[in-house]
């Protein structure tokens, strides 16, 4: 089995990212520089981030997604203990979910490391499932501040596919010779 982080890389275009103190592009350096002092507080009730993940490298086309856990740091913003509602999803806020939408309730004393798994059967987890991939996180008014957040995701790699030459673009040209598979 191989494991991969897919970090956040972007906001979803045209979603609708709001609620928090920092611009879009800021939001996505800080929840993902490792680095848990960095925190970005929820600012407005209404608050809502679609974040873009990385996409797994070295899983090949036939490999099977064992275990998908999204990863959650942050505190509470003062007004109580918040309930976050985290999900998977293949795009934005008006696109097909791909998860259930699981609550992760934070403390306000302290940082909150916290991990929710996705319930694999749901969909047929795939390697292009995963790429298409976007988190979803929307705080309740109790306010929250979130410092990092990720997916990690396990899974074992298929047989690859073998006897075919695949050209997307250009060509093959032998003058002489021949090629054995």
């Amino acid at each position: 089995m191989a494991i991969e982080t897919l970090r956040p890389t972007g906001i979803v275009p045209d979603s609708n990212f709001q609620g928090w103190n920092a611009d879009p592009e800021e939001f996505i350096i800080r929840v993902s520089d490792g680095n848990l002092e960095t925190l970005i507080e929820q600012d407005n009730t209404t608050c809502t981030a679609y974040i873009v993940l990385e996409d797994l490298q070295s899983a090949n086309a036939n490999a099977t997604i064992d275990d998908i856990t999204i990863y959650l740091a942050g505190i509470g913003g003062g007004r109580g203990e918040p309930t976050i509602t985290v999900r998977l999803g293949s795009g934005d806020e008006n696109d097909s979910m791909y998860s259930t939408a699981y609550n992760i309730l934070f403390g306000v004393t302290e940082v909150e490391e916290k991990t929710q798994a996705i319930d694999l059967t749901e969909i047929t987890w795939t390697r292009a499932a995963v790429n298409g991939t976007t988190l979803h996180i929307v705080p309740d008014i109790q306010g929250f501040n979130i410092a990092e957040t990720y997916v990690r995701v396990t899974y074992t790699n298929g047989t690859p596919e073998t006897g075919k030459i695949l050209i997307n673009q250009g060509k093959i040209l032998i003058n002489q010779g021949k090629i054995t598979l």
